[in-house]
């Protein structure tokens, strides 16, 4: 659902004491992850996203934010293409995500080559 979405509010994230969910999955597969004020249990991973590009991942305070959002990265153009600016957000979600997904699995990768005696 992320890849054909294009744009996801990432769930939990507008209601304290929650958390929020995991931005990674829809930025892997390209969707531009939204999320709210309450993120503690994905944190590290948007601060990430937003460290490579700050297109990456989109934060809103509230629920009428959350809306505007929507409205304005869904909304086409007459000609039936991406909003503006929508296309190039999802890009940088994808490439932050591969990139951080890469950096973290290279050093396990090599422990695990390293075990195997290669």
């Amino acid at each position: 659902w992320y890849a054909a979405a294009g744009v996801a509010f990432v769930g939990a994230s507008l209601v304290d004491g929650i958390g929020g969910h995991n931005v990674m999955e829809p930025a892997l597969l390209g969707c531009l992850p939204v999320v709210g004020p309450y993120t503690e249990n994905s944190e590290a991973m948007i601060s990430a996203l937003q460290e490579e590009d700050p297109r990456a991942c989109l934060r809103i305070q509230d629920a009428s934010q959350l809306a505007d959002a929507l409205v304005r990265l869904l909304s086409a153009p007459e000609n039936g293409s991406k909003a503006p600016g929508l296309a190039a957000a999802q890009g940088a979600a994808r490439d932050a995500a591969h990139k951080i997904s890469r950096e973290c699995a290279e050093p396990i990768a090599r422990a695990v080559l390293q075990a195997l005696g290669n």
